[in-house]
């Protein structure tokens, strides 16, 4: 999200696709590892759910925040979400309703942030005309 060069973008895109399957299979392992051995069936349909769950619901509403926000915001949505998951991975409740809220404020207004321009100043020609 914070590059301007399309080519560095595709090639970290590519790195983080090729990880996700890492991603998936340390969720397996860990999913696996939590519960007794009668379980670990259901612990691995829980991850996979959890991919197609949010599969399901992320495309959409990525797509929808990118037609808001731009291609960027879209990616800092996801990166603010993501880091408000991992805060209320290691924390108690109260900091995920907490950076939930902050998402829900940071949303519109990177969104309402689009709308702006940025100043113009004049150059020192006209800048000499007004003062005379």
């Amino acid at each position: 999200m914070l590059t301007t060069s399309f080519g560095l973008f595709v090639v970290a895109r590519t790195v983080m696709g090729a990880l996700h399957g890492l991603f998936v299979a340390v969720g397996f392992v860990l999913a696996m590892s939590i519960v007794p051995p009668e379980r670990m069936g259901r612990a691995i349909s829980v991850v996979v759910s959890g991919l197609f769950v949010s599969t399901a619901l992320g495309v959409p509403l990525g797509t929808l925040v990118g037609q808001a926000l731009g291609w960027r915001g879209s990616f800092t949505a996801g990166a603010v979400l993501s880091v408000v998951v991992l805060i209320g991975t290691f924390a108690n409740s109260s900091a995920v309703i907490t950076g939930l809220i902050i998402a829900v404020i940071i949303i519109p207004v990177a969104w309402a942030a689009g709308f702006l321009k940025p100043p113009v100043i004049a150059d020192a020609t006209e800048l000499a005309a007004a003062t005379v």
